[in-house]
């Protein structure tokens, strides 16, 4: 009904949408003809499921499938996330991503961005009587809303109330012979979008941007990991990116440590905070897979558990909810009463050999020892001026220099926080017993061993210089020997460590995205501040091609890749690959419409 794979040969992308993901038999049968009958073409897959299957249940249905699915489907059972709400993005091929929304289906098509428009709608395979809210003109105009201007639809089902209700929302339906048994079946070309277009879109956290031809010249300040993401997004992208950075070398400061966990937030509520760095951690992982090199990191899982029982004892019971013991399970670790929780595919990096590597690309120039110190408008371009009384001219900027905002962005201060945080290096000769395989996180943690140097943290102090503390010795050692009593410490055995300010947000989600005039913002929202759909569009208050990617506090390994690819789409005119709900609990202008609502 849809014509494929006729329709998508040729196509840089080709995008299909779902309504009722099931088994993934559509998508699996999908991935094999693409990659049957495409070379070089590119296809999004997205979908939607309210009563996601267990994982036994997928399993035992794949082993009914024909040989030249199977390896699909195993590859889809080993990505398949807990059924936790939200959208989930998976990559089963590097030609191939998987967009899958569990929950409602209008709620979770109407956190997709419009721009999105896909090519092709696979509808629900179920009788519109027996699952009616599949069927409903709220999904009906979420397709009309979301499809591309020539985008066709196929669906068994031949009720009238269906080919209304798809008129309704813009679609030519017409009736066609069934299969299977079936007398009728309809297909449908999109003809206009419905004039009842409704999405989570708020006015009052513009995302909107003007995008940036091939080619443009882009500054990111900041060569740690969030610099370096978003730098190489971009020249991925094909962007012309230069790297300040005013330290001798990349990776000096928040990013400076010798290893950093990445995993995601446990949180059985799963809010946009968990979802964020649950998304995040997916993504940082998925680079890290793509990697050849050992010596950046490790998918080794974490091991996990929390020092309050009551706490530890509800995320044992969430994780055994979950039933994905592949993702989450909970293990003995012979240290605490209660047992741990194994994050099987978390793990590790080392920040500073990962920079170097995001860092070494053809479209990247790095300049180091050049200090920012102040940005201004010249026409449709940024004029960056350094400390060295140099000026360089760019289309557009993005700043990712974490603390190093004081002096380029000092009206913003009183609304992010900075802390410091100290780590302390022991000798792993000087480890009591087995060598941690994997990071262990309490609420301090302990990595494993680089280069023979074992890393414990971590402070988080308010106020406090930067450097090496005897207190901040201290408190690692502390936190480490009350976690696991057998690792008893002396001060004098820490042969190092390291010290940094971290930038962060009171909601401990990042900033990501663009930037608005805090003066024009607050003034423009002021009189709305109790009436949020009354805002007008603040588009009209963003800087233009001025973006952030900050606040990443203690999970910059995990929140910087991600942050990067949101970035990369907003300054190149693509679709982020994130909800639009998501995307606004990370925009930088949450903080001030927060603060004043307050």
């Amino acid at each position: 009904g849809n014509r494929l794979p006729e329709r998508w040969q040729g196509c840089s992308r080709f995008t299909i949408g779902e309504t009722g993901f099931g088994s993934g038999l559509n998508f699996l049968t999908t991935c094999h003809h693409f990659i049957q009958t495409t070379h070089t073409e590119t296809l999004r897959f997205i979908s939607v499921e309210k009563y996601p299957l267990t994982p036994q249940d997928l399993s035992r249905i794949h082993t009914l499938l024909p040989p030249f699915l199977q390896d699909w489907a195993t590859r889809l059972q080993q990505l398949m996330p807990p059924a936790l709400a939200g959208w989930h993005y998976l990559r089963l091929h590097e030609r191939i991503a998987l967009w899958l929304y569990i929950g409602d289906a209008v709620t979770g098509l109407a956190d997709l961005e419009s721009s999105i428009g896909v090519d092709a709608w696979f509808l629900d395979g179920f009788s519109p009587a027996k699952n009616p809210q599949m069927w409903s003109q709220g999904l009906f105009f979420q397709l009309s809303r979301l499809s591309a201007p020539t985008a066709t639809l196929s669906t068994f089902t031949a009720a009238s109330a269906v080919r209304k209700g798809l008129t309704l929302a813009g679609f030519s339906v017409t009736k066609v012979k069934g299969f299977a048994g079936k007398r009728e079946r309809m297909i449908a070309v999109h003809q206009h979008a419905s004039k009842f277009q409704r999405s989570h879109h708020k006015a009052h956290l513009p995302l909107q941007a003007q995008p940036l031809p091939k080619g443009s010249q882009i500054a990111v300040i900041g060569a740690g990991i969030a610099g370096a993401t978003v730098a190489n997004q971009l020249a991925q992208a094909g962007m012309q990116v230069t790297v300040y950075e005013q330290n001798t070398q990349p990776a000096q400061a928040a990013s400076g440590n010798l290893a950093g966990i990445v995993m995601p937030v446990l949180d059985r509520q799963h809010g946009f905070y968990a979802q964020w760095y649950w998304q995040a951690w997916r993504t940082a992982i998925d680079w890290l897979a793509a990697q050849s090199d050992t010596n950046l990191g490790q998918v080794s899982g974490v091991l996990t558990w929390q020092k309050q029982a009551q706490r530890q004892q509800e995320l044992i019971d969430w994780v055994n909810q979950l039933n994905k013991s592949d993702w989450l399970r909970t293990v003995s670790n012979g240290q605490t009463e209660l047992p741990a929780i194994l994050v099987a595919q978390a793990g590790w990096l080392s920040p500073v050999p990962v920079v170097t590597t995001l860092l070494d690309h053809p479209n990247i120039r790095l300049e180091c020892q050049m200090h920012i110190t102040r940005l201004t408008q010249d026409g449709d371009a940024w004029q960056l001026q350094a400390v060295e009384r140099k000026t360089f001219t760019h289309d557009a900027v993005v700043i990712a220099c974490g603390a190093g905002i004081q002096q380029l962005l000092p009206n913003w201060m009183p609304h992010l926080q900075i802390q410091k945080g100290q780590v302390a290096h022991l000798a792993a000769s000087a480890w009591q017993g087995q060598l941690p395989t994997m990071p262990w996180m309490f609420d301090g943690y302990v990595m494993p061993a680089v280069a023979e140097r074992i890393c414990i943290g971590a402070t988080f102090e308010k106020d406090a210089p930067l450097g090496i503390t005897a207190d901040g010795i201290s408190h690692n050692l502390n936190t480490l020997a009350n976690a696991l009593p057998a690792h008893q410490y002396h001060p004098h055995q820490i042969i190092g460590g390291h010290s940094a300010y971290r930038m962060m947000t009171r909601d401990h989600l990042p900033l990501v995205g663009s930037l608005p005039n805090l003066d024009c913002y607050q003034q423009g929202v002021q009189p709305c501040v109790q009436r949020p759909d009354t805002c007008p569009d603040m588009a009209r208050c963003l800087h233009p091609h001025l973006y952030l990617s900050i606040g990443h506090g203690s999970r910059g390994l995990s929140s910087s890749f991600l942050a990067a690819q949101v970035i990369a789409a907003q300054i190149t005119g693509q679709t982020a690959p994130i909800g639009l709900r998501l995307s606004q609990a990370v925009h930088p202008a949450r903080v001030l419409f927060r603060e004043l609502t307050a």
